[in-house]
Parts: C-alpha cells; sequence; structure tokens
C-alpha cells in the first residue's frame, strides 16, 4: 500500500504553482465595490468573470444519491490559497473535496460558517483500522472542524477483491462514525476504476465514488456510471480535463481548430469539458483541479444556468471534443489497469502516468516527484524490463515503455 504523503503529516502543502494573484484583483473590482480591500470578502452572490464578462445565472445542485445532500455540481478541489476557497463559497460552491489534508482549507476558512452550508470529504489512504483513525483525527485536527461529511480510501484496491480482504477501513468508520465524526464512505479510484468502483457500488458499503473521467473514458466507465445511478450512489468526477492546458498543447493545430469550432457564446474549450460530464446520466458534480483565480472563475462558471443546467452539450461542442480527443488518444492513460495485471514486476503504469501528468500537465512537480518516490520498492518506472507485454495488452495503443522511460527522468 502507498506510504503515506510526509507532507501531509507534517502540515506542509505541495509546491504552490503561483497564485495569479493580479488577475484575482482584476476580478474582484469587477465584480464589486471594496473588493480590492480585503481580497475576496466579496457579497455572497455574485457572478463568475469569464473573459471580462460576468456569467448570469446561479449554481446548480444535485442530489449525491442516497445521500440526499445537495451539492453544487462543480466541486472545490485543491487549491493553494484560503481566498480562492472564499470566493468559491461565495459563488456557491457548497462540498470541499480533501480536507485536512492540505493547508487550506482550514480553519481560516471554515471559522463562523454555518456547518449546515457546506459538505465536505477527507482522504484517508490506509486500510488499517487503527491507522485510519489515527489519521482521520489528525485531518479533523488540521481542519477545525468536529465533524468530516465522507471518508474517502483513496485508490488503495487493486482489484474487487481487496474491498472484502481489507476489512479495518470500515471498522473504522464504524468507530468514527458512533462518535458523530463522519457520516459517510466515499472512494476515489484511479486504476482498474470502472471494475474496482462497480464492485464498491454493489458490496452496498459506499455511498459516493469519485472516479477519474473524462473524453477519453472507455464503455465499460459510462457502464460503471449508470450502474452507480441505478444504484443511487452519488458520482463526483476527477481529471475531467484530462489534463488541462499543458497536455491539450501537445497538439496545437487541432487545439486552435477545436477552439474555434467551440461555440463561443456558450463555453470555453475547458468549460465545454465539464458540461460534457455533467451531461453524463449519473454524474453528480466535477471537481477541476484550479490553480490560479482566473481558472477559478472559468471553471465555477460551468455549473451557472439560468433556470436548470441544460440537458445536453451543444452537438458542435461535442464533435469539436470528440476530435480533440482523438488526436490526443495516445497520449493519454485510461487507468483501466489491464497493463499492471499483465506486467510480471506488478509496475504500477497508470500511477506513474498521472504523477507525470502533474509534473508535465498541472505544472506541480515537487508534488508529483513526492508521489512518485513514494512507491514501494522495485515499484519504480526505471524497473520495467521491457518485456513489451504491457502495450500488447493496453487496449488503447499507449507507447507504454516509451512513456515510463520520459517519466522516470522526470520524476526520479
Amino acid at each position: 500500500m502507498r506510504r503515506k504523503s510526509q507532507n501531509k503529516m507534517q502540515g506542509k502543502s505541495p509546491t504552490h504553482t503561483g497564485i495569479n494573484r493580479r488577475q484575482f484583483i482584476k476580478n474582484a473590482c469587477l465584480l464589486t465595490a471594496g473588493a480590492v480591500g480585503t481580497l475576496g470578502r466579496m457579497a455572497r452572490g455574485t457572478q463568475p468573470v469569464v473573459n471580462g464578462e460576468s456569467v448570469p445565472g446561479r449554481m446548480m445542485y444535485r442530489r449525491l444519491g442516497r445521500t440526499d445532500l445537495n451539492i453544487s455540481i462543480v466541486v472545490a478541489g485543491e487549491m493553494d490559497h484560503h481566498l480562492m476557497h472564499e470566493r468559491a463559497y461565495e459563488l456557491g460552491v457548497n462540498y470541499w473535496h480533501k480536507v485536512g489534508n492540505f493547508p487550506h482549507p482550514g480553519p481560516e476558512f471554515f471559522n463562523g460558517k454555518d456547518r449546515d452550508s457546506f459538505y465536505c470529504d477527507m482522504v484517508i489512504d490506509t486500510l488499517d483500522r487503527e491507522g485510519a483513525i489515527a489519521q482521520f483525527e489528525w485531518g479533523l485536527k488540521q481542519s477545525g472542524l468536529k465533524m468530516i461529511d465522507f471518508i474517502k480510501i483513496h485508490s488503495l484496491y487493486e482489484n474487487p477483491r481487496d474491498i472484502q480482504k481489507y476489512r479495518g477501513i470500515f471498522k473504522a468508520f464504524d468507530y468514527l462514525k458512533k462518535r458523530g465524526k463522519v457520516r459517510f464512505m466515499s472512494i476515489a479510484q484511479h486504476s482498474n476504476t470502472a471494475e474496482v468502483c462497480a464492485a464498491c457500488i454493489e458490496s452496498g458499503l459506499f455511498d459516493a465514488i469519485q472516479p477519474n473521467f473524462n473524453l477519453f473514458s472507455p464503455p465499460e466507465m459510462h457502464a460503471m456510471i449508470a450502474y452507480a445511478k441505478k444504484h443511487d450512489v452519488g458520482v463526483i468526477c476527477k481529471k475531467v480535463l484530462a489534463g488541462g492546458e499543458r497536455l491539450w498543447q501537445r497538439r496545437p493545430d487541432r487545439k486552435r481548430e477545436v477552439e474555434f469550432r467551440i461555440d463561443k457564446s456558450n463555453t470555453t474549450l475547458g468549460q465545454a469539458m465539464l458540461k460534457w460530464a455533467l451531461d453524463v446520466p449519473g454524474v453528480t458534480a466535477v471537481v477541476p483541479l484550479i490553480t490560479n483565480f482566473e481558472h477559478l472563475e472559468e471553471d465555477i462558471a460551468a455549473g451557472f444556468a439560468e433556470k436548470t443546467l441544460p440537458s445536453a452539450i451543444s452537438k458542435a461542442n461535442y464533435r469539436a471534443l470528440e476530435d480533440l480527443a482523438g488526436d490526443l488518444s495516445e497520449e493519454y492513460c485510461r487507468s483501466c489497469g489491464q497493463c499492471v495485471s499483465i506486467c510480471p514486476k506488478r509496475i504500477p503504469v497508470p500511477d506513474i502516468f498521472r504523477y507525470e501528468l502533474y509534473f508535465s500537465a498541472y505544472n506541480r512537480p515537487e508534488h508529483a516527484k513526492q508521489l512518485y518516490n513514494e512507491l514501494p520498492s522495485g515499484k519504480a518506472a526505471n524497473q520495467c524490463n521491457e518485456c513489451g507485454a504491457c502495450e500488447e495488452s493496453c487496449p488503447h495503443s499507449l507507447p507504454i515503455m516509451e512513456k515510463l522511460r520520459i517519466a522516470h527522468s522526470l520524476l526520479a
């Protein structure tokens, strides 16, 4: 199992990507008088600003499966400054992801807010009862809260059998729930996602799931989300932007063409991707990684509508996004896990490719290196003996061995 991040245990954050404070101040001036003085104490209900224009409508909310929680369809993900969280809250975001695992949001954000006005989850990266309780209690103290809505197992299952094999996490959950410190169980899964999440749904133990899901997701992922809908399990989708701007730039000509074809009066390219996921039946919400205030405004605006979210993304936008995904098909790992199951050394290829994305696409190099260096001994990319079994098994024809060499050169 993955070792706990030392940064988490010491209360330190991953290396910041740089906050676009100048853009935020500009937006604040556009949105409300006097906002410059306080950098964020704007009137609740103000509109997001995208490309200098205020976006009409309001944040949309959906029921998160059988929990009956009505959550914003855009969820607050990792952000590097408490003012970014304040701004998200003012725009109607009411669900916080990974509380207690990073410095933000912390007590300076939560203090004074009505606890019934927001929901949150906390990552747990051990399946051991005592370890999970200790990690939860530490995170609870860091957050300044008395209760977290969801414990979230963070991609610790290799296959469906692990759900029944490792029972300690469920005993920890029961212990904490009886003491009023947590209410629901969730899972975020990065590898073998469709199979593991389907088993979690079938087990009846999980109230919500957080899978990687985007334009590149294969049919079995769509089937799994439909299965979650059938069983009334909430779905919050991660990695919806598929690596974001830096990945899209690997095909600059296609990106420019797609941006030209996107209906500019309705959406940006990033918003089109978010709306694509939100239009899939069974998807409750999306949680984009937000690294600056400009992206915050743009991504949250994807959840705004006049009355209700349109029932379908425009056909023109859908076709344009499909073309972009087609051109980037051999760049993006779908985390199906087939390569891991056949690899004689069980090298965690999807995890390594995810860390490489953190490094090169998300511009979080120190965080990516830290995660890579926490891999168990013998599981690094340079342990590959280039037998080629992974590439033969990959249903998407990724040049896995070459990508592993590149990842190791960046992350080691």
